[in-house]
């Protein structure tokens, strides 16, 4: 799914560097699986002007996020189980924080500006210089953004809340 940046005004929304992005999940997949993204750059040359969420190749269940040209963090989240997984990353100023299932799981510092070139960020895949990369494998549910960073609170309710869906 394209999310058109000029539908949404996405870069608009990242260059404020106060936003939160969270989505339900369910993977088994043990090769690299976008979530979110959106890159330009040479082709073959891995220089990321946007931003990614995936499950990560290197480390299958891993958690992992781009920012920019060279911001990234992997971390352990063990996701790839087939189960039901709240994904929330939050950016406040120059902070990202990355929960899953209500667990603080990594904080980035002093990230830099996440830039978009006019590139449209695909929800379920990379989009590279407009060819779509690294399919998400498994589900997609609920898909939000917001233009403020949530907090503890709100990520605890948005999870309990959901775990009576049909899908968890």
């Amino acid at each position: 799914l394209e999310i058109s940046t000029s539908e949404y005004d996405l870069p608009a929304l990242f260059a404020s560097r106060m936003w939160s992005i969270g989505v339900w999940f369910k993977t088994s997949a043990i090769s690299e699986s976008t979530i979110l993204g959106s890159q330009s750059g040479d082709p073959g040359v891995p220089i990321y002007d946007g931003l990614k969420f995936s499950v990560s190749k290197n480390n299958p269940g891993d958690i992992y996020v781009q920012i920019g040209t060279s911001q990234s963090i992997s971390v352990n989240a063990e996701v790839a189980d087939d189960e039901w997984h709240r994904l929330w990353v939050i950016c406040s100023n120059d902070v990202l924080k990355i929960y899953v299932d209500m667990i603080l799981i990594g904080v980035m510092s002093s990230i830099s500006n996440i830039a978009n070139s006019g590139v449209s960020v695909y929800l379920g895949a990379l989009n590279y210089n407009g060819v779509s990369c690294t399919p998400f494998i498994g589900i997609l549910q609920e898909f939000t953004v917001l233009d403020v960073p949530v907090d503890v609170p709100f990520i605890n309710d948005d999870y309990n809340n959901g775990e009576g869906r049909f899908y968890c």
